[in-house]
C-alpha cells in the first residue's frame, strides 16, 4: 500500500523551506503582516506535506525575474572617456610626453568613440 505524498510527514527541512518562501513572499509584498503570521504559524504546526501545500499554493515559485537597469548613453560615454584618459594622458604625463598630440588623441578617442558606445547601448537586447 502506497501513501500519497500529501500524507507523508513533513520534515523540519520542508517546514523551514516553507517558512523561507513565506518570508520572501512577505518581503516582496505578496502577503500582509497578519496573513504572513497566520501562515507561518500553520507551517510550524504542519505535520504532513499536505498541511504545507495549501500555505504556498497561491504564491509564485521562486524569486521574480531580475530586470537589468539600462545604461544611459551619457554614462557609457563618460566611462569610455575616463578609460581613454587613463590609458593615454596619464602615461604620457608620467613619461614627460605632452602637448597637443596627446590632447588631440584623447579628443579623437572621446568624440569618435562616443557614437560607438552609444549605439552598442541602444542596440542591447531588452530582457
Amino acid at each position: 500500500m502506497t501513501v500519497p505524498d500529501d500524507g507523508l510527514r513533513a520534515s523540519d527541512r520542508e517546514r523551514d523551506a516553507a517558512l523561507d518562501r513565506l518570508r520572501a513572499a512577505y518581503q516582496e509584498g505578496l502577503l500582509a503582516g497578519a496573513e504572513h503570521e497566520r501562515r507561518a504559524g500553520a507551517a510550524l504546526a504542519a505535520r504532513t506535506r499536505g498541511d504545507l501545500a495549501p500555505l504556498l499554493a497561491d504564491l509564485p515559485d521562486g524569486a521574480p525575474p531580475s530586470r537589468r537597469t539600462p545604461v544611459s548613453p551619457l554614462r557609457a560615454w563618460a566611462v569610455f572617456s575616463a578609460v581613454a584618459f587613463m590609458l593615454w594622458v596619464v602615461p604620457a604625463a608620467a613619461l614627460g610626453l605632452g602637448g597637443p598630440a596627446v590632447l588631440a588623441w584623447l579628443a579623437c578617442c572621446c568624440l569618435l568613440g562616443a557614437p560607438t558606445v552609444a549605439l552598442s547601448v541602444l542596440r542591447r537586447p531588452s530582457d
